[in-house]
């Protein structure tokens, strides 16, 4: 199917703000000169991560459901060249930000044991709860994810196009976002296996996994029951989002996913929104040149702070930068996104389309053969 340009740039925002929230943190360079609202806002970045799961989650279903007509589950052949796809698009930009990672590391003498970087390199770091937040996997911890969501995704579908009633998608659609919520306030009682929920929640993918079937589903309203949101209701519900997080939600408690009750179906009527009113005057200027870039690069601008992030970490703790250096946020800004300019048009296209076209040609000669 077509692009939706609008959500597009809306990858970008969501990347921006995590990469705000995590110049923000109290042990860098917190940006205690915005308005306290603002700072309430921000503390919350960790959200934008819930908006990429669900938009990926959406896009997925939108550009595959018409291979899933009848809902059949899928052969292995189909899911080894589905992965292949996604790691084609994902893997080259993510080891690359790995090397620079080790790069870094090394040449300020912080290098980590030989297994954390294997382990990150093969996606399995995260389920290792003693270590799935250090080094590389600070950051990087939710492209694993990313890959646990694309293993199950053949599966997933075929069970959520049995729900052929737009109900039930809707009931489904609410118990992807009180799944979240209610493991989320957990977050402060009852450790699983000896640990504490704010340790599962970045050790478990399938602690996420509602956010992700949440974007299934919502593609589902939109194709195949025509489920569309007024532009001005979708707008008006984040700007009360907004709101809530910058004035009641640290009320709640838990960790990031507790907010899931309000934010899920808000990030779902506004996909629904945009896709149905791409050029609503309220959602062009998310489709401009400009916007759609920033969300093509925006996968490299999110591996680019990884190193950029590890890097500053090291120049506050052994005091070469104040943590109240207001020029940290703009200069960083600038180098992510020079680099993830160049990671995208340097690593991240090419190699893309060279992968793809040598599986076509792979492909190719074996049906020849």
């Amino acid at each position: 199917m077509a692009e939706i340009r609008p959500l597009t740039g809306l990858r970008f925002l969501a990347a921006l703000y995590v990469f705000i929230f995590h110049i923000d943190m109290p042990f860098r360079t917190p940006l205690t000169w915005l308005p306290t609202f603002i700072q309430n806002i921000l503390h919350h970045g960790r959200l934008g991560v819930t908006l990429f799961f669900v938009l990926s989650g959406f896009v997925l279903v939108y550009s595959h459901l018409n291979e899933f007509a009848s809902g059949e589950f899928k052969p292995a052949s189909y899911w080894r060249g589905f992965m292949f796809n996604r790691l084609a698009r994902i893997y080259p930009v993510f080891i690359s930000g790995l090397l620079f990672m080790a790069l870094l590391s090394t040449m300020i003498g912080l290098s980590p044991p030989p297994y954390i970087p294997l382990l990150s390199a093969t996606f399995l770091q995260i389920y290792f709860p003693s270590i799935a937040m250090q080094w590389y996997d600070s950051g990087a911890w939710s492209v694993a994810y990313e890959i646990c969501f694309y293993l199950l995704f053949p599966l997933a579908l075929p069970v959520l196009i049995r729900l052929r009633s737009r109900n039930h998608l809707m009931l489904a659609l609410i118990g992807c976002s009180a799944f979240g919520f209610g493991m989320g306030l957990l977050a402060s009682h009852a450790p699983i296996f000896g640990l504490h929920m704010w340790k599962v929640a970045f050790s478990f993918p399938i602690i996420r996994f509602p956010e992700f079937v949440a974007g299934m589903i919502t593609a589902l309203l939109v194709t195949r029951h025509r489920w569309k949101v007024q532009p001005w209701l979708a707008v008006m519900l984040v700007v009360v989002t907004l709101l809530y997080l910058a004035s009641f939600a640290h009320r709640l408690g838990g960790i990031t996913i507790s907010q899931d009750w309000i934010v899920v179906p808000v990030i779902a009527m506004l996909i629904s929104a945009t896709t149905a009113s791409s050029d609503h005057v309220l959602f062009r200027w998310l489709g401009t040149f400009p916007m759609r870039y920033l969300g093509q690069i925006s996968y490299s601008f999110y591996i680019a702070q990884i190193p950029l992030l590890f890097l500053l970490d090291w120049l506050v703790t052994s005091h070469r930068v104040s943590n109240s250096n207001v020029w940290v946020l703009p200069i960083l800004l600038f180098i992510n996104l020079i680099i993830s300019v160049l990671m995208y048009e340097i690593i991240e296209s090419p190699t893309h389309r060279w992968l793809i076209a040598w599986k076509k040609r792979h492909h190719y000669n074996q049906a020849v053969t």
